[in-house]
């Protein structure tokens, strides 16, 4: 496999179609928000940055209902507390999960997208986000079957594997006679050999789920049978799939070495002069201002750099899946068959 070619193809590929960006981006779920400091002013002494400075509490912490609680809190006022601070968890877990919900099929979707643009681009085709999303939508229950699928699969897995010598080995370490010693030697090795075959074994299952990915999208497979597919094409090009994904690995790397290297002295100048004017007593509404924008750019910055790096991942990852199964990029699901693709 010519690696330079396909990862300067795929690069070629996101720099001339800017929406596959924006598809990085969603794909990638990269959230981010901005923090300010609200100017929020009390009359009188209630909130001086004085009274903090002088070691003293603002007047309405001092005195009237937050300090009698503060103070002398009655059972039942502990209760209500305790209540409202469970149910303002399961709240907040519920709409967390929800939005998880919401991004999952966002990213998606998105991924989905990217790569039949990069297969139709590939094929001298136009295309753009809205096709690109709505394509990558078509797809979505049988990628949200194939998630589960493996989801379910590697979890019998990890069960079997771990739970075999954790129900052999820990009861035999337990016990009272001199094996003990020797019981808990061969639970740490068989720990570190289960490890070893853990990361191999995550590594396959990441393998075969993008080949079977890319076989739903470009293929319109089945749940079983993408996952059949991604198998043989992963079995077949393991070795070039690790190396692109190590040279992957190493440019992410650098790209976020280099990031940080820029803003990190940006951010500490910010925060260092933040800080002298929080321990001077002087820190105003331009000093949080300044730390809102800082913080804003840092996100902006960060979302643009993984949203071209995932998208150029993608659609790199997409060219090598074409050549490894010897398919034509654009109408592959017409043009040939999964049955008529080689997977070497």
């Amino acid at each position: 496999m010519d690696y330079g070619r396909i990862i300067s193809r795929g690069w070629q590929i996101v720099w001339q179609n800017k929406f596959m960006l924006l598809l990085g981006f969603l794909a990638a779920l990269a959230m981010g928000g901005s923090g300010g400091s609200p100017n929020f002013s009390f009359s009188g002494d209630q909130f001086n940055a004085d009274n903090f400075a002088g070691g003293q509490l603002p007047t309405f912490v001092q005195e009237g209902p937050v300090a009698d609680f503060l103070n002398n809190p009655t059972n039942e006022q502990l209760s209500v507390l305790i209540g409202a601070l469970v149910a303002g968890f399961i709240l907040l877990c519920c709409l967390l999960f929800i939005l998880w919900i919401v991004f999952w099929f966002i990213g998606n979707t998105a991924r989905a997208g990217m790569i039949h643009a990069t297969a139709t681009i590939e094929g001298g085709q136009e295309t753009n986000f809205r096709q690109s999303f709505r394509e990558g939508w078509s797809h979505i229950w049988r990628i949200l079957g194939l998630k589960l699928t493996i989801f379910v699969g590697v979890a019998l897995v990890v069960l079997v594997a771990f739970g075999i010598p954790l129900a052999f080995l820990i009861p035999m370490a337990s016990g009272s006679d001199g094996n003990a010693g020797g019981a808990w030697a061969l639970f740490g090795v068989c720990m570190c050999f289960l490890v070893i075959l853990g990361v191999l074994f995550w590594l396959a299952v990441s393998f075969v789920d993008a080949m079977a990915y890319r076989g739903i999208v470009l293929h319109r497979m089945g749940v079983f049978e993408s996952i059949r597919h991604g198998w043989a094409v992963a079995k077949e090009n393991f070795l070039n799939i690790f190396l692109l994904g190590i040279i992957f690995w190493v440019i992410s790397l650098g790209v976020a070495v280099v990031t940080f290297a820029v803003m990190v002295p940006v951010g500490a100048i910010v925060g260092f002069s933040a800080f002298d004017a929080i321990m001077d007593g002087t820190f105003s509404t331009a000093n949080g201002v300044l730390i809102a924008i800082s913080l804003l750019l840092f996100i902006i910055v960060a979302a643009v750099v993984q949203a071209a790096l995932v998208a150029w991942q993608s659609s790199s990852f997409t060219l090598a899946y074409l050549e490894f199964t010897g398919a034509s990029p654009v109408g592959m699901e017409k043009e040939k068959g999964p049955d008529d693709l080689k997977t070497a």
